[in-house]
């Protein structure tokens, strides 16, 4: 039975009776095996030194040249150890010492595991950006007096699973905006693309199905319910209004002390409900 290549890590098996150097490809893979169980790496962004220790493994940068993302182990004969390169796979796993998380190697680049709580935040500093794989559970914040505009690709580029959740915030001064790309529907909105309301606003994009995504939150699309734009300026008004009203009536006592009546006590309090319930539904 001629040797042939195993599915998955692409080991060697099923060598014919007798083959020659077979023990050199059994070492060889019995090395990989002993790296990729239990997968750990000391750095990935260490540039690779000259030469290593005992069981040295890193993940090679990812602007090096030559081996860009590949596993880097320190191995060979005593006085003739060298670097070996091991190329990785979709879906591998590593433990990475110096930042303490697991990565995973996807879409030709090395990403965070998701943790749990833990949301990673990436800044952007350029002024279009179109969403890859990397943001997959993230805080994207543009930071800059430079508007900058998010475009959702379509699936065709892009296969986010159903239910990914991306949030955007804009902490500059520079208006944030995201747009669907051609063929992609973003609901929420009217025509296709929004900016957030401000610094500090913010909003969440979730696929909800094939090239269909949904944006929630502080954006300029945001509707009252008789479908108009909300005014940030009647709505910062309201806001001092109805923080006014309840800093003079917070407790009860100083309440019933302005009202001379148990009448206007309660006319007080009807008053204090419709400007509350005015502010809901305008602002």
């Amino acid at each position: 039975m001629p040797e042939r290549i195993m599915p998955g890590l692409g080991l060697r098996a099923f060598y014919d009776p007798g083959q020659r150097n077979w023990g050199t490809s059994v070492s060889e893979d019995l090395r990989a095996l002993s790296v990729l169980v239990q997968a750990r790496a000391l750095s990935r962004g260490t540039a690779l030194p000259g030469s290593g220790g005992t069981g040295d493994v890193y993940i090679v940068p990812a602007g090096d040249p030559t081996n860009a993302n590949a596993l880097a182990l320190w191995n060979g004969e005593a006085g003739a150890e060298d670097w070996v390169f091991l190329t990785p796979q979709e879906g591998w796993q590593v433990w990475v010492s110096d930042e303490a998380r697991h990565l995973r190697f996807t879409g030709g680049a090395w990403v965070e595991v998701p943790r749990p709580g833990i949301v990673p935040v990436r800044t952007l500093t350029v002024t279009a950006h179109t969403l890859e794989a990397v943001d997959l559970g993230s805080i994207l914040e543009t930071t800059g007096s430079s508007g900058v505009t998010i475009t959702i690709p379509p699936e065709a580029a892009v296969p986010f699973e159903i239910g990914t959740l991306i949030n955007v915030t804009q902490v500059g001064t520079g208006v944030a905006t995201v747009q669907a790309d051609t063929g992609v529907s973003l609901n929420g909105v009217t025509g296709g693309s929004v900016a957030l309301d401000g610094p500090w606003s913010g909003a969440a994009l979730v696929k909800r199905g094939a090239d269909a995504w949904v944006i929630q939150g502080a954006h300029e699309s945001a509707d009252d319910a008789r479908g108009q734009p909300r005014d940030s300026g009647a709505r910062s008004r309201g806001t001092e209004l109805i923080a006014g009203w309840f800093d003079h009536c917070r407790d009860a006592k100083r309440l019933r002390r302005a009202a001379r009546s148990d009448t206007q006590l309660q006319q007080m309090k009807r008053s204090a409900s419709i400007v509350c319930r005015s502010y809901s539904t305008t602002g």
